[in-house]
């Protein structure tokens, strides 16, 4: 006995695999992000009529502000500003602990020598005799492997 196929089975199938191949088509065209409107190059007026372009991150402060009274007070805004060197210290600090914990996943080796000498009479005639004893000893310890980021 041969299955029946019916029309209606037919259509169910075409419509199932157009709606899958549609599903992937897009008319949407692609976004492209416009460029921001800044200047990269920041023209620098030195002396008479001349002009240089200067990257704008490479110009120093005191170049920009010309005005000597508020140089002084950025100067000592600088030097007295408890906020900014607490910044960095907490920058220097998680550095730090950063260091710490990425460590762990870091094996440690440890490497140990010893060596002993001895002074020690033979049977013979009470003669001396020095005998040394030297070991080295290197060794892994327990280290794990993080396959499945537990460490991390």
């Amino acid at each position: 006995m041969t299955p029946v196929v019916t029309f209606s089975r037919i259509k169910l199938a075409l419509f199932l695999i157009l709606s899958i191949l549609l599903t992937g088509c897009s008319l949407m065209p692609f976004y492209h992000r416009p460029a921001a409107p800044l200047v990269n190059q920041w023209s620098l007026k030195q002396g008479g009529n001349t002009s240089a372009s200067v990257a704008a991150a490479d110009i120093s402060w005191k170049v920009f502000f010309k005005d000597q009274r508020l140089q002084k007070l950025i100067e000592l805004a600088l030097a007295n500003n408890r906020d900014l060197r607490m910044a960095a210290l907490n920058v220097e600090a998680l550095q730090a602990q950063y260091r710490i914990g990425t460590a762990n996943g870091i094996p440690t080796i440890n490497a140990l020598g010893n060596g002993n000498k001895a002074h020690q009479p033979t049977t013979k005639d009470g003669d001396f005799k020095t005998k040394g004893l030297y070991s080295v000893g290197l060794g892994v310890t327990s280290y794990e492997l993080d396959f499945f980021g537990r460490i991390r």
